[in-house]
This record gives structure tokens, sequence and C-alpha cells, in this order.
């Protein structure tokens, strides 16, 4: 009847529409377009299909969500640039299937492995600046600017390199100026190296070669003062603290020469004081002989040369004197008594010629008279003559 009929075009159009709603799930699910997925499931729904032929389509938007949820954090990641944000974003796409080639995987792989070596490069170049190896900083540097550290890392980096570029050229200053042992290029290097921030363990061998070498040249100072005063105890400490200094056997060498030069002409000054006192003419030509030989001044040789000539002129009045007294001869005696007063000969080395003036100028007028007697007539007269004679 009418009834059944209606009951059976009812029937149809309800098949119709389930099998019309079952083709747009499979078109649905083959297209992954989450839009038409809802739509599809939808109007399964309104269809009346079973949850069993839902589910694939359900299981596919839930994909298709992940997919799409995945795909804005990529994208926002991406954008950020934010490199721990990326990895954990290419893992979550990873995980909701999204294959390599898919459009924002690439972009995202490509920002991660930029922010990776970036990330990679500012830790280098940080353990480089930590490191204070030039070398190792340029290179790090380098590899930096390639890879996009910020201007703002690159800027210290660069500035932590002139530091250490101007103290590597602080330290080959230090060096040359140590092996020069110049003081003033030590002392110009010291100061550009405590400029430069060279640590003290870079500096101390400076310091301390610029103490010695200053106190060499105050010895060297000192060693000229003494040579100008040639104080035989001025040259003395001149050379101990020369030596103590460490000055070079050739810079000591002239003052050595000098206190040898004086302590020779102390001895010879010595020698001439004893033999001055001594009054002995042999003592003296030999102190006089040792203080030419020593270099002595003139004035300092006229005391003895003096005295040895007043002894040599005693000695040649005392010879003239034997002589007159052995000849017996007036004339002879009254030279040699004269010239014993005038070398000063005390009057008992004069007294002996003295008697034997007396005593021949005696007989030389009794010699006379006799001879006056007998050119006269008196008998008592040339009598007189005889008993004088």
């Amino acid at each position: 009847g009418p009834g059944e009929l209606a009951a059976a075009q009812a029937a149809l159009k309800a098949a119709e529409r389930r099998q019309a709603a079952r083709e747009r799930l499979e078109e649905a699910v083959a297209s992954g377009d989450p839009e038409r997925l809802r739509s599809a499931i939808e109007g399964g729904e309104a269809a009346g299909l079973d949850e069993s032929e839902l589910a694939p389509a359900r299981r596919a938007l839930g994909e298709e969500e992940l997919k799409s949820a995945a795909r804005r954090r990529l994208k926002d990641a991406t954008e950020s640039r934010d490199h721990e944000a990326l990895r954990v974003a290419l893992e979550g796409a990873e995980r909701a299937g999204l294959g390599p080639e898919e459009p924002e995987v690439k972009a995202a792989r490509e920002a991660f492995e930029r922010e990776e070596r970036k990330a990679k490069a500012l830790a280098a170049l940080r353990a480089a600046k930590a490191g204070r190896d030039p070398a190792a900083l340029r290179a790090a540097l380098e590899e930096a600017k390639a890879a996009g550290v910020s201007p703002r890392d690159l800027a210290e980096a660069e500035s932590a390199l002139k530091q250490l570029e101007r103290q590597e050229a602080a330290r080959r200053r230090l060096k040359e100026a140590l092996d020069s042992q110049d003081p003033e290029k030590i002392r110009s290097a010291l100061a550009e190296g405590e400029a430069a921030g060279l640590p003290d363990s870079d500096l101390d061998a400076a310091r301390r070669a610029l103490a010695q070498e200053d106190r060499k040249a105050a010895a060297k100072r000192n060693l000229q003062k003494a040579l100008v005063n040639r104080s035989p105890e001025a040259l003395r400490q001149a050379i101990q603290e020369g030596e103590a200094a460490g000055l070079r056997a050739k810079d000591l060498e002239a003052a050595r020469a000098a206190l040898a030069e004086e302590e020779a002409r102390a001895k010879a000054r010595k020698k001439l004081e004893q033999a001055l006192r001594s009054g002995d003419a042999a003592q003296l030509r030999s102190a006089l002989a040792a203080g030419e030989r020593a270099g002595l001044r003139e004035d300092e040789l006229r005391p003895a040369r003096d005295a040895l000539k007043a002894l040599e002129s005693k000695d040649a009045a005392r010879k003239k004197l034997r002589e007159a007294v052995a000849s017996r001869d007036p004339a002879a005696l009254r030279s040699a008594i004269s010239k014993g007063k005038a070398a000063g000969l005390a009057d008992e080395e004069l007294a002996e010629a003295r008697r034997v003036l007396e005593e021949e100028e005696a007989k030389q007028a009794a010699r006379q008279s006799l001879q006056d007697a007998m050119r006269g007539d008196d008998a008592e007269e040339l009598q007189r003559a005889l008993a004088n004679a």
C-alpha cells in the first residue's frame, strides 16, 4: 500500500545519504583537509553512520590537527629563531608525522642548523675569550662572523682580541728589552706591559732585571766617581759593589787597574816615609826608585830627594875631610872644613880636620919663622925659630 511505499522511499533516501556520507568521508580522509574532514564527519553523523565508519575520519582529523599544530609551532619557532624552540618544534613535527620535505619542516630545519651553528660559534667564541689565546680567538671570531653571531658578542670578542694582541705585543717587547739588557728599554717595555694589563707573572722577570740593571748603572756611576778621586777605599768599595751587581770584568778593569796603581803609590809613600825616618841613603835611593815607578808626584818625591841630596852632600864632605886629613894640606883642610860646615856636619865630625889644620898651620908658621931667621943676622932669633920648629 501507499504506506509501505513511503517507508521504502524514505529508507532508500536514508541509504543514499549514508552512501553519500561514506564517499565524502573517504574523499576527506584522502584529502587530509581538516575542514573537509570535519564537514564529512558532521555529515556522516547526520546520515546516521555507525561510529566504526566515522573512526577513520576522526583519526585522520586528529592526525591532521596534530600536524597543523606542529606546523604552527614550526612557523613560530622559525620566526623566533630560538634554538631551543626550534629543536622542540622539530621533535614535535617528527612525532606528528610531518615529513622532512614539508616546507615548514625544511624552513625550521634550516633555521635550527643556522642557530645551532651560531650557538656553537658563540660557545667557541666565549671559550676562546676565556682561554686568552689570540690565535684561537681570531679563528673563533671568523667562524662567529660567518655564523651570524650578534654584533654585541662580536664587538666584545674583538675588544678582547685587541687587548690580547696588545698584551702579546707587550710580551714581545719585554723579551726584546730583556735580551738587550738596556735599562731604558726594559723600563719602557715594563710600562707598556703594565698598561696592557699583563699579569705579574709576565712582568716579574722584567722588574727583577730592571732592578738589577739599575744596580749595575749605579755601580758604574760609583766606579766613575772612584776613578776620578782615586781613593783606594772608594775604589775597593766601588769594585765590590760592581761585582755584587754582576758587572762584567771589562767594566771593572779600569777601577782594578787604578786600585793597583793607588795601592802601589800608597806602598811607595810608606816606603819613602820609612826611608826618611831612617836617614839611610841606600833606603832613600830604593824608596825614590819605587816612588818613581809608582808614578808619585814630584812634590811627593821632593822631601826624599832633598834628604838624599843632603846625605850625599854630607858623605861627600866627610870624604873630603878624610882625604884632607890624610894629605895634611892646609888648603885642602880649609876647603874640606868649609864644605863640611856647608853640608851641615856636626862640630865633632870637623874636629879632627880642625886639629890637623891647626898643627899644619903651626908647622907652616914655624917654617916661615926659621926661614926669616936664617935670612937675618940675629942668632937668638934663629935659636928661637929652631926651638919652635
